[in-house]
């Protein structure tokens, strides 16, 4: 079909693309290629090949389309209905419609199989006023938990499909390489080619894996992504043992030891008003009582900085303890407020 010439005049400018014509109200521009199936729905701004309408009442449903000779591929969206995603062009192009209403985008990444760390996560992520919450997870993970939990969306997504030409690069950091091994970096790189195919306007990430959640706010700051990264407090069982999968795998008969570990951070939180010092004697004595030696104990500034040199003489820090119990590597930490007495 000839296009029509009064459309040129229509046409609106985006991503240094232009596509022609795009609705408003319920008026249909000059040059538009389709009908919006919502009878409302706001201004819709993305490539020629494309249409993307949505709408900005939370139960009302988002519908995009694939090429317009290939009209059988419609999607639709419903805010806090778990819809579950696997093409990372479609996420991103949820995400992109969603920023451009002022929605705020907020990514959980997880890995593993659902835990109450997990749907905290997920909770921190949904007190965002307004927010689209999408958790991006492994595709043979139960999901359950989060249709339970009534996130918006679900990236259910495989390696290939982050990285087709397969992960040609790695970002590192002296936090990967303290933490040994030949695939150190390559949690941190997946979350940042999340960020990269998503676009979200902030990142949600818990304390417990602490040299994980820095080593992405410095890749963050670095590369000048426009993210806001917030940190969840870790999740702890009643004997203060946080709650994790890897803690699972620890056999029963080396229980206490698991808990020493814990209980280690407690005792240098106590001592912080005496100094770092005191904070480093007070945990090793717990430890030692329970007959644990560990790979690591260490204060370091917030950052992670080297210890003992980036741990400052007063004010914020974080005591770390690495062990091996049971044939299993726990990590746990905790901030310390040095000089200052304990609540």
């Amino acid at each position: 079909m000839p296009r029509n010439p009064s459309s040129r005049r229509s046409r609106t400018r985006t991503n240094g693309r232009c596509c022609p014509g795009s609705f408003s109200g319920n008026t249909i521009l000059p040059g538009a290629p389709r009908r919006c199936p919502l009878t409302t729905h706001v201004p819709c701004f993305t490539p020629c090949s494309t249409m993307v309408c949505c709408n900005t009442t939370p139960s009302r449903k988002i519908w995009w389309h694939g090429q317009r000779s290939n009209r059988s591929g419609t999607v639709a969206f419903e805010r806090r209905q778990a819809t579950r995603i696997t093409s990372a062009r479609h996420i991103a192009m949820l995400a992109s419609v969603m920023k451009k209403q002022g929605t705020p985008v907020v990514l959980v990444p997880l890995t593993t199989s659902i835990h109450a760390g997990h749907r905290a996560l997920v909770r921190a992520a949904q007190r965002i006023p307004g927010a689209l919450v999408i958790v991006a997870i492994h595709p043979d993970v139960d999901c359950t938990p989060l249709i339970d939990a009534r996130v918006d969306a679900i990236f259910t997504y495989t390696d290939a499909e982050l990285w087709p030409s397969g992960p040609r690069t790695l970002v590192n950091s002296p936090l990967s390489q303290a933490a040994g091994g030949a695939g150190a970096g390559v949690p941190v790189t997946r979350i940042m080619a999340l960020l990269g195919i998503i676009g979200p306007t902030d990142l949600v990430l818990g304390e417990k894996n602490i040299r994980q959640l820095v080593q992405v706010q410095q890749a963050i700051t670095d590369l000048h992504y426009p993210v806001v990264v917030h940190e969840v407090p870790t999740v702890r069982t009643s004997e203060g043992l946080p709650v994790s999968n890897r803690y699972a795998d620890i056999p029963p008969a080396d229980h206490d030891k698991a808990v020493a570990v814990s209980a280690s951070l407690i005792a240098g939180t106590y001592a912080a008003q005496d100094g770092a010092a005191a904070i480093l004697v007070a945990a090793h004595e717990v430890l030692a009582v329970a007959g644990v030696e560990p790979d690591e104990l260490a204060l370091y500034s917030l950052m992670l900085g080297p210890a003992p040199e980036s741990a400052p003489e007063a004010g914020d820090a974080r005591l770390v303890v690495s062990a091996t119990v049971g044939g299993v590597c726990i990590t746990d930490s905790v901030r310390v407020v040095l000089g200052a007495k304990p609540h």
